[in-house]
């Protein structure tokens, strides 16, 4: 969904390309873009958002973290590391 968003809310063409750095650190997953806002901006819902924030509240108490930030913006979101039963 952050990778969905990224296409979505972003321009894209030949001429500009959309970066899209995806890495972990710690115990995070991050998904971070350049922002290269649409000139036809479609109006954010923040559905996506809210559905991962939602399916993590199952797993974990930790919240995905979601910011633009010097013209990046960032998708600051939590692993999941199931615990070992042994």
């Amino acid at each position: 969904m952050a990778l969905e968003n990224a296409l979505k809310h972003n321009m894209i063409s030949s001429e500009n390309k959309l970066e899209i750095s995806i890495y972990t650190e710690g115990e995070y997953i991050f998904v971070v873009n350049k922002l290269q806002i649409r000139l036809n901006k479609e109006l954010s819902t923040g559905i996506g958002h809210n559905s991962i924030k939602e399916r993590y509240k199952i797993f974990t108490d930790k919240v995905p973290v979601f910011e633009e930030k010097n013209g990046f913006y960032w998708a600051i979101i939590p692993l999941i590391i199931p615990k070992n039963n042994l």
